[in-house]
């Protein structure tokens, strides 16, 4: 999304279900967003069932793992 900031972007899913999901991890883990703000429109259309809350759960710690890995070790 970023090689189209200042540009309109369309995202689509027939229910805009699984598109509020991607928007989500997009607002949260790229924006920082609060939790608050950044699930709101997700949790306006749906609560990810099992599956999808299963696939937000491994792209939000993967993307943790990596920041970890940029940070380098911990000070002491």
């Amino acid at each position: 999304m970023q090689a189209f900031a200042g540009r309109k972007r369309w995202l689509h899913c027939a229910k805009n279900m699984r598109a509020s999901a991607f928007i989500y991890l997009y607002r949260k883990l790229l924006l920082n967003d609060t939790e608050a703000a950044a699930s709101l429109p997700m949790r306006e259309v749906w609560n990810p069932n099992p599956v999808w809350q299963h696939f937000i759960n491994q792209v939000t710690s993967a993307h943790a793992n990596n920041l970890a890995k940029l940070a380098g070790p911990a000070q002491p």
